[in-house]
């Protein structure tokens, strides 16, 4: 038992000094791993150094593909423990500012994305990633978007996330795109809200969102037969009467709510116009 204890002792004696010669170390640890999650890209840092005790500050990281993709970071602090050398594991990472931007016009974004590439065995995990003042700015085929955003992940084997994203004039003659539908629906209008995502990888496991239309409105022009007898059997309404509905339809106001029932997403669409309201509820399967 007594020897227990001495070897203890010296253990809690020299784990100070282990990590005063360390925390150097942990600065170059927090670069490399930044520059080695992005193969293929521009990595530049503009400066890295300890912020306290147990803190590594990183600011003005630029990372790029191309013109394609970039990720600006004003600001990274990384908080590591005293065993953090040893377990590979950083508790809290926080990210203040920045942007993260998709710029392919000819290409959709699901073509483009692509996730940070950790090595297995040498990458340090991640309990909580914070972010906080992001903008998501996309420009592609099947997107046009400014928006903020916030969240929080959690980096090991996988990436697990919770984010909230907040927008605002979102084109509405995208959304067709976005959903596979272009050719056989149109939108006209302009739409904010904000959504929260929760996933892993690129799977979605919750997601909720309310947006809703501004002023003057806009309109909806469904052409495709198959939606509109789709339509017509959900609401159990004549298929004429579908037709009528939503053959061409101007609206003052409308509101999207965006939810998950097991494998699919649903869209709840309400809109108001002289014509009267709708009412739709439309399910993405795949998710």
């Amino acid at each position: 038992m007594r020897r227990k204890l001495v070897i203890l002792a010296v253990i809690l004696a020299i784990l100070p000094a282990l990590w005063l010669i360390g925390r150097p170390l942990l600065v170059n640890i927090a670069v490399g791993q930044i520059k080695s999650a992005f193969p293929g890209y521009d990595v530049s840092i503009g400066n890295a150094g300890l912020r306290n005790a147990n803190t590594v500050a990183i600011t003005g990281i630029d990372i790029k593909k191309g013109d394609t993709l970039r990720y600006r970071i004003k600001q990274v602090e990384i908080r590591f423990s005293p065993l953090s050398l040893f377990t590979r594991i950083i508790p809290e990472i926080t990210v203040k500012g920045g942007s993260l931007e998709f710029n392919s016009p000819g290409k959709k974004l699901r073509d483009i994305i692509e996730y940070p590439a950790l090595k297995p065995g040498k990458a340090f995990a991640v309990r909580s990633l914070v972010m906080t003042g992001m903008t998501v700015v996309l420009n592609t085929a099947d997107w046009k978007l400014n928006a903020d955003a916030s969240g929080n992940m959690t980096i090991g084997k996988t990436i697990v996330y919770d984010a909230n994203i907040e927008a605002g004039g979102i084109d509405l003659a995208l959304l067709p795109k976005g959903l596979n539908a272009e050719g056989r629906v149109e939108m006209k209008g302009i739409m904010g809200g904000a959504i929260m995502l929760r996933g892993e990888q690129a799977k979605i496991t919750d997601i909720k969102g309310d947006f809703s239309t501004v002023s003057p409105g806009g309109s909806l022009v469904i052409t495709d037969k198959e939606i509109l007898k789709r339509l017509a059997d959900n609401t159990k309404q004549p298929l004429s009467l579908i037709e009528d509905s939503f053959g061409n339809y101007d609206f003052t106001k409308g509101t999207l709510g965006i939810s998950r029932n097991e494998d699919s997403i649903l869209l709840h669409v309400i809109l108001e116009g002289v014509k009267g309201k709708r009412d739709v509820t439309v399910a993405l399967h795949g998710f």
